[in-house]
């Protein structure tokens, strides 16, 4: 999708590290639902506003849109509910 850095590595020296340009619609809604993150009361709200704080906001919403895939996939593969206070207790423990 696009959201991970895509790190070039020659003899131990860092040539390149940006994310990949794709045309996924998927990575397209999730930057979407990141950017609109801004204003919200919770725990990937202020995650978007750490992260815009550090490294501005493009990357803010690549870094808030890949862990809003990650959750989804999660729960995707388990089939289970989104409950807000487990998945904040499991996110900040990665």
């Amino acid at each position: 999708m696009g959201l991970c850095g895509e790190n070039k590595i020659s003899g131990g020296k860092v040539l390149y590290t940006k994310s990949r340009r794709v045309r996924s619609r998927v990575a397209t809604a999730l930057r979407m639902a990141a950017n609109s993150l801004h204003h919200a009361k919770n725990y990937l709200g202020e995650f978007f506003r750490r992260i815009t704080r550090k490294l501005g906001k493009p990357q803010a919403i690549t870094a808030t849109a890949h862990k809003l895939a990650r959750i989804v996939y999660h729960l995707l593969s388990t089939k289970e509910a989104y409950d807000e206070p487990s998945f904040t207790a499991a996110m900040r423990r990665l």
